[in-house]
């Protein structure tokens, strides 16, 4: 039972503030006298759309307060200010507008000229009749062709809308696609360019530093290799001896193993050339590969697979015409089936239970006086909810 309502800047009227008391309570007055003004404020507080074009002229927010008696005190509060912004609160605790209509739902309700037509024990007269049909399946079956209607009509226009900006889109996509493109890049080459580039930039040093390794190992008079020899004819003559035998094959080893590396020393002398030309061409294509990692990914990776997107998003807007044509028919095609699954007989079955309720609470209404309507009504009890107000 609402047992106070107070109202601050609703259209007209600066401030009412009401106490109803118990039972009937009725507001008469002239045409403009504002008395709609008052449903107008338990509209807005049982979770009604609520518009700045509700707040009176020079006031900066409009508010509406009402208390409500239902087993226990309710107290709800909502405002709207100029800007648009909103607040509501039940018993002190923020809700937003959807809470809000869901909580006030089983504390409020408005009958006007058309509301009283809609609800029925709680439930529209739709929900009630398809209850008392039986049509849940008949429902469900309609529910999921409905679903799938609604998502192909939305790729349809998120297409259509993208439409606007396909030009620009193209145009973009088309520099992104030709400039990774003729880049030609290819996995792994950055790692490969980049050791070359240290061989190319260092060369000089290269050549001089392999030329006197090799020098100092075997070309010189006194290289390595030549001091090892002489070591090995000192030994020589005393082969027969066991322990100068396995120190003279040592020797030999090591021989070996260093004319390895002084042939490995001169092959990668002889390698490596000064040509500023060639490191010029690294050093740019370097630059071209830091700079489509920067806009497109971080990693030559990254960047092929950019190209891989938007090529097919390229494709997709390129055939627009023909994608539109494909979406247009799913989108029909999924229409024609929600309307068609079930809708006539679900028409037809919900015209005969409402007309089958509707002789079970005539034959209810003539067996019990008017004053037990709620009886009749309640004859239906099994096909309405269990919260079910009448």
């Amino acid at each position: 039972m609402l047992t106070y309502l107070k109202v601050r800047d609703l259209a007209i009227v600066e401030e009412l503030e009401i106490e109803p008391g118990s039972g009937l309570n009725v507001l008469t007055g002239e045409t403009g006298a504002g008395k709609s003004l008052l449903i107008d404020s338990l509209e807005f507080l049982s979770g009604a759309r609520g518009s700045t074009e509700m707040i009176r002229s020079g006031a900066e927010k409009m508010s509406a307060e009402a208390v409500f008696e239902a087993g226990e005190e309710t107290i709800v509060k909502r405002e709207i200010a100029t800007s648009g912004r909103g607040r509501v609160s039940i018993n002190g605790s923020l809700f937003s507008v959807r809470e809000l209509a869901e909580a006030m739902d089983p504390i409020l309700e408005i009958h006007g000229q058309s509301e009283s037509h809609l609800r029925v024990a709680g439930q529209s007269y739709r929900e009630l009749l398809d209850q008392f049909g039986g049509h849940r399946a008949m429902l469900d079956t309609a529910r999921n062709a409905y679903r799938q209607w609604r998502e192909g009509a939305a790729e349809l226009e998120e297409l259509s809308n993208a439409q606007r900006d396909r030009a620009l889109r193209l145009d973009l996509l088309k520099y992104q696609v030709d400039e990774i493109s003729s880049a030609k890049l290819e996995s792994g080459e950055e790692e490969s360019l980049r050791n070359e580039r240290s061989i190319l930039a260092n060369a000089r040093e290269m050549i001089e530093a392999t030329a006197g390794a090799f020098a100092a190992i075997e070309e010189d008079e006194n290289s390595a290799l030549a001091q090892l020899a002489r070591a090995a004819h000192l030994l020589q003559p005393l082969r027969e001896i066991e322990s100068v035998h396995a120190l003279s094959d040592e020797l030999q080893e090591v021989s070996y193993r260093l004319q390895d590396i002084a042939r490995s020393i001169s092959a990668l002398g002889d390698s490596v050339r000064l040509d500023p030309a060639r490191l010029d061409l690294v050093e740019e294509r370097l630059a071209t590969i830091d700079r489509l990692n920067k806009k497109y990914g971080g990693s030559i990776d990254a960047v092929l697979q950019h190209l891989d997107s938007i090529k097919q998003e390229y494709d997709r807007l390129a055939d627009f015409e023909s994608n539109l044509e494909k979406l247009q028919k799913i989108e029909q095609q999924r229409k024609s089936a929600y309307r068609s699954r079930g809708d006539p007989r679900r028409a037809e079955s919900r015209r005969r239970a409402e007309a089958d309720a509707a002789d079970r609470i005539r034959r209810r209404a003539v067996a019990h006086p008017a004053s037990h309507r709620r009886r009749a009504l309640q004859s239906l009890s099994p096909f309405c909810r269990r919260d079910a107000r009448v």
